[in-house]
């Protein structure tokens, strides 16, 4: 059986970024636990997360970074991962 993956997928609205950093917490923590996951280059708007365990609830964001520093986040993006592997999108 394939683990359980997401790819999350975003627009890109900043015209001058480094890349972009991509944010999880588990949905039953505070918003405080977001920690990043992954980050990806300069116009690339996508991240497949490997990393995740079935029969759970994840929550992502997403922001740009550059040399002048972050971007706001992006909305917070969640899904539950099934006992099966299929991941489901939830809204909040």
């Amino acid at each position: 059986q394939v683990p359980p993956q997401v790819t999350l997928q975003w627009q890109d609205n900043s015209s001058d970024e480094d890349g972009f950093k991509i944010e999880r917490r588990l949905k039953s923590d505070p918003i405080t636990n977001y920690a990043e996951v992954g980050s990806v280059p300069t116009d690339v708007v996508n991240f497949t997360d490997t990393t995740l365990l079935a029969s759970t609830q994840y929550c992502y964001r997403v922001r740009a970074f550059n040399a002048a520093g972050l971007s706001s986040y992006t909305n917070e993006a969640c899904m539950l991962v099934t006992p099966s592997g299929l991941v489901i999108l939830k809204n909040n």
